[in-house]
């Protein structure tokens, strides 16, 4: 693509996923070691993710940046909605 985009929806889509899965995982795994090594996984695939599009040269570091901060953000806007 010849029009990188700010932020990047795979990266904001990949952390918000990643943070919902996380969340919903405290129930089902059980024991607070194996839910830190969960969320350890999912964000590191995340990033995983993130890093990617900038490695397929389709977006500049700060979309990437922008995007996890938009999932992010998302994400603990929803969760504070839940409450």
């Amino acid at each position: 693509p010849s029009d990188p985009s700010f932020p990047s929806g795979h990266a904001a889509g990949s952390f918000a996923f990643a943070g919902f899965v996380a969340m919903a995982g405290v129930e089902v795994v059980g024991s607070r070691r194996r839910h830190r090594t969960l969320t350890a996984g999912l964000f590191t695939l995340a990033a995983g993710v993130a890093a990617s599009r900038v490695a397929l040269g389709v977006h500049y570091p700060t979309d990437v940046a922008g995007g996890a901060l938009l999932g992010t953000t998302a994400l603990t806007a929803w969760n504070g909605h839940q409450r």
